[in-house]
């Protein structure tokens, strides 16, 4: 779990310099598909979620270095694969909570799974009004979003951080 934990960071966590996020997304998916891999036998939660993020790994890398070559212009398409990622994304780490859930039944203990879930539910949604409402002339309620969005994630890893030490006690 905590392979999954640092490539959530990863992802997470965006910093730009120029356009280009120095904490790569694409890494953060290769963690992720590792974590999920080592996790697979605790729940077919797991198991759904790795092709996703191995789609992601790709998807994430051409993403990553499309602006140094000029392929994404910040147009509809550039837009569009934005919110389909996020909708990935969001399902991803939505399995990986079910999987954490999963986890919790099978040796009746608590990881956090229902605080993890509140938080997703949080998340979801204002990164997903964020997206839509990204071009609209919405400024200060979008940079509110976003600022809300950033918050709302690193509760979550908060959390994931408490249920990673909590699975390694079992």
């Amino acid at each position: 779990m905590t392979k999954i934990f640092w490539g959530l960071m990863l992802n997470f966590l965006t910093f730009n310099i120029n356009g280009i996020d120095i904490l790569p997304d694409f890494l953060g998916y290769i963690l992720i598909v590792i974590g999920l891999t080592q996790l697979a036998d605790q729940s077919n939660h797991f198991c759904k979620a790795k092709p996703l993020a191995m789609i992601m790994v790709f998807v994430a890398f051409m993403m990553q270095f499309s602006p140094l070559f000029g392929f994404m212009n910040y147009g509809i398409l550039f837009y569009a694969i934005s919110i389909s990622t996020a909708l990935v994304r969001l399902y991803v780490v939505y399995l990986i909570v079910l999987g954490i859930k999963d986890i919790e039944t099978i040796f009746l203990t608590e990881l956090n799974a229902n605080k993890l879930m509140s938080m997703w539910k949080i998340k979801s949604v204002l990164e997903i009004s964020g997206l839509i409402l990204f071009f609209m002339p919405l400024e200060l309620i979008v940079i509110m979003l976003v600022i809300l969005a950033f918050i709302a994630n690193i509760v979550f890893l908060v959390y994931f951080y408490h249920a990673q030490t909590l699975y390694q006690t079992l």
